[in-house]
């Protein structure tokens, strides 16, 4: 990647700012009005370990912008909002000006209102928003120190503080409008602070080059007699002309090539290169998944789970999901637990819920893992068995999965399955207490009964699981305690 200025810099994570024009917001209706578009950030190896952390600023629905270098060496990248982590497909990418956008569907996140920095002036008031040093929703306030020209535009230089974690956050103007994104500050030097100017956010689409979406799923069983075509179609996607691949896999979709009409649907949905438009999703994916295409009905499936270009129907959603699952797609397997869990589309069965879970679960599915943990430790469907429950807790902790690390978390506090072990516990809790209310509540109580030196050794294990991983700084320690 080029550097964006000559400069010795430390990377970090969103802030946001605001300067002056009209009627000035305060600092707390500026954060009450773009905090709530604000998303923290997170990366991961091969292995699942933590890579880097960052924010991130939704300028759409389902859109979030970012600094390229957050997901720099990573595998997968999840977006975690309102207690809720959701995987982030990466749309377009600029590497010369560190600017990334993703896709993170079903975020529900208002997007920020765009400013612009064509009367930006040096001495308006700015304000951040973002996690430095993993801290969630912090805000800062500052001016605008100057005003650097480069080629392409400008870099809006502040004295808002930012820290490392901060990178890819939103720089807003005293109205509440995004004005640029926070991406470096100087290592030596005083309040010497840096945001790429929100022109480069809009630029993106024209200058970004698309990045691959995930399409293992369309494109593993494609053995059509039209292989040619669609695999130039693909390489084209994969090498991000974008135009080139619609116009291969538009023209098969005209041909009723299933996987051509998967594909199209896709960019429907997604709203690559087309306006976004759910229906002509829904129609494209109807005319695959009739047809076989597994990833069709489980995309239809979905469509129908959410009421997104169709009215909601659990009953559809779970015909879909059945049809996917059938031919062993892990995604359909869960969402089919889900349903017979929640009694919606088919009467309430935790014994069918657990067999789609354990056949998901086989596969690696992260939420299927934590489902079961769930079932085990309430003893819903099975014989309640906090051993079993912690067994899959532990697989889903492993891929970060939110939810079983606050839970392993409530077994460790209780002794449930494992040793009682407080600091342990309040490392778990303290880990996801940023996107699960009971793991805050249960950390915070904790820390009122727990001695000083059980908090500090609980908080330098959560920082030892950001850096390892979840199970090995975990067993680790119990090993060390034990001995």
């Amino acid at each position: 990647m080029r550097t964006l200025i000559t400069l010795t810099i430390c990377l970090f994570a969103a802030m946001s700012t605001a300067w002056a024009i009209d009627t000035e917001l305060k600092p707390s209706e500026v954060f009450a009005t773009d905090a709530p578009s604000i998303v923290l950030i997170k990366t991961y190896d091969k292995s699942g370990q933590a890579i880097m952390q960052g924010s991130g600023v939704v300028i759409a629905k389902d859109t979030v912008v970012s600094n390229c270098h957050v997901i720099e060496n990573s595998v997968t990248t999840r977006v975690f909002y309102q207690h809720k982590q959701v995987t982030a497909k990466l749309l377009y990418e600029d590497e010369e000006h560190d600017l990334c956008s993703f896709i993170v569907k079903n975020l529900s996140a208002p997007p920020v209102q765009m400013g612009s920095t064509s009367q930006v002036k040096v001495g308006n008031t700015a304000y951040a928003i973002g996690a430095p040093e993993g801290l969630e929703l912090t805000l800062s306030g500052g001016l605008i120190s100057s005003l650097r020209h480069i080629p392409g535009g400008i870099v809006l230089q502040m004295t808002t503080p930012i820290s490392p974690g901060s990178s890819g956050g939103g720089l807003f103007d005293s109205q509440g409008r995004l004005i640029g994104v926070t991406s470096y500050y100087m290592k030596k030097g005083e309040e010497l602070n840096f945001a790429l100017p929100v022109e480069w956010v809009n630029e993106l689409p024209q200058r970004g080059r698309l990045a691959k979406v995930n399409t293992t799923h369309i494109v593993k069983n494609a053995n059509t007699t039209e292989e040619t075509k669609f695999q130039t179609g693909v390489r084209a996607f994969i090498a991000r002309d974008y135009t080139t691949a619609y116009k291969i896999f538009e023209q098969l979709a005209k041909e009723d090539d299933a996987f051509a009409e998967d594909f199209v649907g896709m960019m429907y949905e997604y709203g690559l290169g087309v306006t976004q438009n759910y229906a002509q999703a829904v129609a494209l994916y109807y005319k695959s998944a009739v047809q076989g295409v597994a990833d069709a009905q489980f995309n239809l499936g979905l469509m129908y789970d959410n009421g997104e270009g169709v009215q909601q129907d659990y009953a559809q959603a779970l015909t879909w999901y059945r049809k996917a699952a059938k031919q062993g797609d892990a995604r359909a397997e869960n969402n089919l637990g889900t349903l017979y869990v929640q009694g919606e589309g088919v009467p309430q069965d935790y014994a069918e819920a657990i067999s789609w879970f354990r056949k998901s679960a086989a596969q690696g599915t992260s939420d299927a893992e934590s489902n079961l943990g769930d079932l085990y430790a309430s003893g819903k469907g099975v014989p309640q068995d906090y051993a079993e429950a912690v067994t899959w807790y532990r697989k889903a902790a492993a891929q970060w999965h939110t939810g079983a690390v606050s839970n392993l978390g409530v077994l460790y506090h209780n002794g449930q399955g494992v040793p009682q072990n407080y600091v342990v516990a309040y490392a778990l809790f303290n880990l996801s207490a940023s996107l699960d209310n009971m793991a805050a509540t249960y950390r915070n109580k904790m820390m009122d009964s727990m001695t000083s030196a059980q908090v500090e050794a609980g908080q330098a294990l959560t920082r030892q699981m950001g850096r390892i991983g979840v199970l090995k700084a975990m067993d680790a320690y119990v090993n060390s305690s034990s001995q």
